[in-house]
């Protein structure tokens, strides 16, 4: 995971911006979190949207493995599309 964290996240920081908060879990430690969202192998990559008027994140897309800056770079901006309605 540590080329997720050292390259692959940092280089898409910009693109990114304000619109998503990047929180790293240890599936290890949080099994309950990790169990929530259905993952079953690490690193996993998943992009949620809260819901409104509920405590509820809706899933918005998900990645399996550990993308290099350009396939996470289009892994999100498939994300952010469909949280925009696209």
């Amino acid at each position: 995971c540590t080329s997720i964290e050292n390259e692959s996240w940092p280089s898409q920081q910009s693109a990114v911006g304000d619109n998503a908060v990047r929180v790293k879990v240890n599936g290890s430690r949080s099994r309950s979190l990790a169990q929530q969202f259905g993952v079953s192998s690490y690193p996993t990559t998943i992009v949620v949207k809260p819901t409104p008027g509920s405590r509820d994140l809706q899933v918005l897309d998900r990645m399996e493995g550990d993308p290099g800056a350009n396939e996470l770079g289009n892994f999100l901006q498939r994300a952010f599309q469909k949280h925009r309605g696209g």
